[in-house]
C-alpha cells in the first residue's frame, strides 16, 4: 500500500473516532525486526509537537509492536497525557511486552478481534550480563524468569536453603 493510501486510512480513522492519530509501529519482518527503544521517545515527542492543538481532545495511538525496552512506556504515557485530554490505543494486530505496558497506560484500548496483547517479560541487559556465543559482542538479557529458575535450581538441585547462603549465591 502506498503512502497516499495509508494517509487516507489514517484520516478515515481520525474522522470515525473524532481523534488525532499517531502511528507507532516497529518492524516484525524476520531478520529486520526493530523494537521500542529510548530513541523513539524523541521521535514521538516531535510528532506530538505537530498536533493542531495542545491538548487535543482525543489522541489515538495506532500501535503494532513485538515490544522492547520496558522503561519507554513509563516515559511515553505521561507525554501522551500531557498532549491530550483522552489518550487511547488502537491495536489492529500485536502489542507485546513494552507495547502491552504502553496500552495499559491508555484510557481506552481498542482491539481488532484478532489483535493480541502479550506477556510482560522484563529483561535486563547491562555490562554485567554474559556475552552471546555468536561473537557479536552482544550482551544476553536476563529475565525475571531466569532469576526465578536460578533460585529454584540453587534450592532444589544444589540444596542451599538457608537465606544467608542463598544471598551469597545471588551475588555472583
Amino acid at each position: 500500500m502506498g503512502l497516499n493510501e495509508r494517509i487516507a486510512l489514517i484520516k478515515k480513522i481520525e474522522e470515525i473516532r473524532g481523534s488525532s492519530v499517531i502511528c507507532f509501529l516497529t518492524g516484525m519482518r524476520p531478520n529486520v525486526q526493530s523494537q521500542i527503544a529510548d530513541d523513539s521517545v524523541r521521535v514521538i515527542y516531535d510528532h506530538l509537537l505537530l498536533l493542531p492543538a495542545r491538548p487535543v481532545g482525543k489522541l489515538d495511538i495506532y500501535l503494532v509492536s513485538n515490544g522492547g525496552s520496558g522503561t519507554v512506556p513509563w516515559r511515553l504515557v505521561p507525554l501522551f497525557r500531557e498532549f491530550s485530554a483522552s489518550f487511547n490505543v488502537l491495536i489492529p494486530y500485536r502489542a507485546y511486552s513494552a507495547a502491552t505496558l504502553l496500552a495499559l497506560g491508555a484510557d481506552e484500548i481498542v482491539m481488532h478481534p484478532f489483535a493480541e496483547l502479550g506477556p510482560i517479560d522484563p529483561t535486563v541487559t547491562n555490562e554485567f550480563n554474559p556475552l552471546a556465543d555468536d561473537g557479536s559482542g552482544r550482551r544476553l538479557g536476563i529475565s525475571v524468569e531466569d532469576v526465578k529458575a536460578y533460585v529454584t535450581f540453587i534450592k532444589t538441585t544444589v540444596g542451599i536453603t538457608h537465606e544467608d547462603e542463598l544471598v551469597k549465591q545471588l551475588r555472583f
